[in-house]
């Protein structure tokens, strides 16, 4: 798989939340990012690209693909299965916001495969619910730094 076969990528960056006194409602993007990049498949896979993602699950057991798939699942649309090359130099489990940037970009994966067109309302709406907070998704999912 080359870049010519590529469908789409989405990249995130990661974030850092919990800022003085906005505990689970001000967040902070920083300049560390999730990448995926998605390629036509008759199968769902994960292929981790570098050594902060070793390990991940290669298959519907990622938390990319259910996070997708449940996005899909409210807007009542079914994915077709893909390839996802996934790229970050986010530390998993740091405080840096390694499963919001994961969350939001599965949200972009099932906004793209499906074509919700979903606003950045509604993106953040889910990543919430899927994150528990607004704090580390909204600013994976916009940027900058956020209240939620």
């Amino acid at each position: 798989m080359n870049e010519a076969d590529m469908l789409f990528s989405v990249t995130v960056p990661g974030s850092t939340a919990n800022l003085g006194p906005g505990f689970d409602s001000v967040g902070m993007a920083l300049s560390r990012y999730l990448k995926l990049t998605v390629f036509e498949s008759d199968k769902w896979s994960f292929e981790a690209e570098t050594e902060t993602v070793a390990g991940i699950p290669a298959g519907t057991d990622n938390l990319i693909y259910q996070v997708a798939k449940r996005t899909a699942d409210l807007y009542g649309k079914e994915m077709p299965p893909v390839h996802v090359k996934v790229w970050s130099d986010i530390p998993l489990a740091r405080g840096l916001g390694s499963s919001a940037a994961a969350i939001v970009a599965a949200i972009e994966l099932a906004d793209e495969l499906c074509g919700l067109k979903l606003s950045e309302a509604d993106k953040l709406h889910v990543a919430s619910l899927e994150e528990g907070h607004p704090d580390n998704a909204g600013a994976s999912l916009v940027g900058g730094l956020v209240f939620g």
